[in-house]
């Protein structure tokens, strides 16, 4: 999704950016209160996951001036030695780290809290907060995203309904499975949360998203083969997962074996091999890729 492409299309020229050096500083702590019909929340962050002087998130949630919630976010990745080192995700650059929104329509708000656990390129962990049917506190429905990370948008809901929010992330089983995690990209995956019943995968009810992202990824695999400077194996993998989710399988294993007959689907390490080795590990990628997309569910139900 939008953290490997964004990767990708530095590595390959597509786009140029600048990146400041960090100057040390002592941790610094910061509070944020969003606010959303009875509910109050407020979220405190110390220090900086990017420098390791993350001390964790705190969190209060109130509901007409009772609180019903004060402790720390689950997160899975937040919890290193036993104690919390995430911080609010990109709190210092203005991001909606804390949001209060009704997500499943019942018109009761429900927090977000989305927390970052530091490293070179990871993580976002995403805790929704939802009342108890009886009122007493919240429960706590905790995803990782890692490092796709994901926007919130609206998407037309089921029958009867309007417009529902949707996460919008990547498969982050793509992220460093074919290739290094520079190269590595993901195909989108689509997600709704839905009180009772939790995370949902709603991609398959999405297809226009699909498609749109398969356009992105061809986008890529085109620069890349056509450059061959680049490993193309993590974007082939993620532009063929989206065919397959189309019903495209027949049509992209055609693609994908001229590319391993023309060499350009071998491993990065492969790259002085003959063009009969190169070929022959590209042809061995797209037999695996296919196994593991039936596999995970890739291919359109009968």
């Amino acid at each position: 999704m939008l953290r490997s492409r964004t990767n990708i299309a530095i590595a390959t020229g597509l786009v140029a950016l600048a990146l400041p050096v960090a100057a040390t500083a002592a941790p610094k702590r910061i509070t944020r209160t969003v606010t959303g019909g009875p509910v109050a929340a407020t979220a405190t962050s110390v220090g900086s996951s990017f420098d390791g002087t993350g001390a964790g998130v705190q969190l209060k949630i109130s509901r007409n001036g009772t609180t019903l919630f004060d402790g720390a976010p689950k997160g899975a990745g937040c919890i290193y030695e036993g104690k919390s080192s995430c911080t609010l995700l990109g709190w210092d650059e203005g991001s909606d780290a804390l949001v209060v929104r009704d997500l499943d329509g019942n018109g009761e708000p429900e927090v977000i809290v989305d927390q970052y656990t530091g490293g070179a390129h990871c993580c976002v962990d995403t805790t929704i907060f939802n009342l108890k049917p009886d009122g007493s506190g919240y429960l706590q429905s905790p995803k990782e995203f890692r490092d796709e990370g994901y926007r919130l948008i609206s998407r037309p809901g089921g029958t009867g309904e309007g417009a529902v929010p949707i996460f919008e992330s990547g498969d982050i089983r793509f992220i460093d499975l074919y290739t290094s995690h520079a190269a590595s990209s993901a195909p989108t995956q689509l997600w709704r949360w839905t009180g009772q019943a939790g995370w949902i995968d709603v991609t398959t009810s999405y297809l226009d998203d699909v498609r749109a992202d398969q356009r992105q990824q061809r986008k890529l695999l085109d620069r890349i083969t056509r450059r061959s400077i680049y490993e193309a194996r993590g974007v082939a993998a993620a532009w063929a997962a989206d065919g397959y989710r189309l019903g495209q399988r027949t049509a992209v294993l055609r693609i994908l074996r001229r590319l391993a007959d023309r060499g350009r689907l071998a491993s990065g390490f492969s790259q002085r091999r003959s063009a009969a080795a190169k070929r022959s590990q590209g042809r061995a990628f797209v037999q695996g890729l296919d196994r593991r997309l039936k596999r995970w569910g890739y291919l359109p139900r009968p």
